[in-house]
């Protein structure tokens, strides 16, 4: 309820930032008795009209609601959304864009250049621009983009391409309910891409003149391809995965880093032992994800070496020439390796 208030307040458009997670706790019932309320989340993400009720006062209606959610949560905050299943049993975990990057902790610049004023000030003119074409959106006045020819058929070969990654061999298998939503949020990306260019000629001209081209679909579709596998990770921990996949994210990384073909247990042991604290089971879930995923495979180990034999593994191609966009959590398109 508070949230919808505060929408109904702000005139239907309405963005929540910050650094934790205490509005996930509101929406999973905090305030209502633990039952969770998730209408005002979904609806703000649909633009659907939305009925506020407010105590002792009659209700009001938000047509074409907007809520925009921005967070940078720790993992350990994301991991303690596992005890509610009513998050992603009503949608609300696949109507988000998620990012996981490496932590920079050990490698941050101690005194990194500041933003230049010209970068700032373009910013700022672009904010204004895009305030004011969202006060157009008023009665009748509603900004409506179209896709020109090719980009309407880049958008249509995407959405094929998707569609195989929800079967049950595919990339998306195991995420439905966010693949379900891929190509709406791709679609959500190519607008804002589209107004970020072409914000100050739609402000003063039909926005139907000035179509969203098919370099918009391009560049939103590359951010589509590299959010699954930080929604597979993200959502990972949220269904308490124990860590193995941010493991084998950091393994990943560095064989990438050396352009591996081949590498052996006993030295990623050594070059993760810090991390792994000598916990052996640890190391190999880690394994069995890159393993499962395919960027690994056994190989055979030369039985006349003396001593005992370290298990080393053969490299997918991708690993030493990545095509670009690949995580731990997304699988190559060929699992084989090199043998």
């Amino acid at each position: 309820m508070l949230a919808g208030m505060q929408l109904a307040a702000q005139g239907g458009r309405l963005i929540v930032a910050g650094a934790e997670g205490g509005l996930f706790g509101v929406m999973g019932g905090r305030y209502t008795k633990g039952v969770p309320n998730f209408d005002v989340f979904l609806k703000g993400h649909a633009g659907e009209d939305l009925s506020v009720d407010r105590v002792g006062r009659r209700s009001v209606l938000v047509e074409r609601s907007c809520l925009t959610l921005a967070y940078a949560m720790q993992p350990d905050v994301i991991r303690g959304l596992t005890g509610n299943t009513a998050f992603r049993g009503r949608g609300l975990l696949g109507r988000f864009l998620y990012a996981m990057p490496p932590s920079p902790l050990g490698y941050r610049k101690i005194q990194p250049e500041p933003v230049s004023d010209e970068v700032k000030s373009n910013y700022k003119m672009l904010l204004q621009d895009l305030h004011a074409l969202g006060d157009r959106q008023n009665g009748d006045q509603v900004v409506k983009l179209l896709l020109s020819h090719e980009a309407d058929a880049r958008f249509h070969s995407w959405d094929s391409e998707v569609e195989t990654w929800l079967r049950p061999e595919g990339v998306l298998a195991s995420l439905t309910d966010w693949g379900g939503k891929l190509v709406g949020l791709t679609a959500r990306l190519a607008a804002v891409i589209h107004l970020a260019r072409w914000v100050g000629p739609v402000l003063d001209v039909d926005a139907g003149l000035i179509p969203v081209d098919s370099a918009a679909i391009d560049a939103a579709v590359a951010i589509a391809k590299w959010a699954v596998p930080h929604a597979r990770a993200s959502i990972g921990l949220m269904a308490g995965d124990d860590g193995s996949v941010v493991d084998a994210d950091a393994v990943l990384r560095w064989l990438q880093k050396r352009e591996a073909a081949q590498m052996s247990r006993r030295d990623i042991g050594q070059q993760f032992r810090s991390r792994f604290d000598n916990d052996q089971k640890r190391l190999d879930r880690a394994l069995e994800v890159l393993m499962d995923r395919g960027w690994l495979r056994p190989a055979d180990d030369d039985s006349g070496r003396a001593g005992r034999p370290s298990l080393r593994f053969n490299c997918h191609p991708w690993i030493a020439n990545p095509p670009g966009g690949t995580g731990c959590c997304d699988a190559p398109q060929s699992p084989e390796v090199d043998g």
